[in-house]
């Protein structure tokens, strides 16, 4: 499949997300990406360091990736989640990101892609607020608020 052919239905996917984010509620904004402090007997170790911005960047689109957060935001706000729930939320798919082959960010986006399309085939969708959407994207949007 030619980057050409699959450009189209992925931006126009893109697109979707950003009048998913455009018409949720305002909630609270959940600050995830702030540095953690632990007092020195505090047995709990740091949670991992999430650092699939550029994954993120190359699957969403710069333009589109605060849509995404937004949309991660309201998920992880309306669950009634802290930040290690919804880092505990997301462990398969950084371990299927984790597992791609490290080549090229259009190419994992790409493996995100058919990912997203099996989640429909398999009606693994969950709505928000009305909307419908994969899986993968509520998982990758999630982690978009995370990082």
């Amino acid at each position: 499949m030619t980057s050409s052919t699959r450009m189209e239905p992925h931006w126009q996917r893109r697109q979707f997300l950003h009048s998913v984010s455009s018409s949720l509620v305002a909630v609270g904004a959940l600050g995830c990406s702030d540095e953690w402090v632990y007092a020195d007997d505090d047995p709990q170790p740091p949670p991992p360091k999430l650092d699939y911005k550029p994954l993120l960047t190359a699957y969403f689109g710069a333009s589109n990736l605060d849509a995404a957060q937004s949309i991660g935001n309201y998920y992880i706000t309306t669950a009634g989640w802290d930040v290690e729930e919804a880092i505990a939320s997301t462990a398969k798919i950084r371990q299927f990101i984790d597992e791609l082959a490290p080549e090229s960010e259009a190419d994992r986006a790409e493996a995100l892609d058919i990912r997203l399309q099996r989640d429909f085939e398999m009606l693994r969708v969950i709505d928000v607020d009305g909307w419908t959407l994969g899986q993968t994207e509520i998982d990758l949007c999630i982690l978009a608020t995370l990082v």
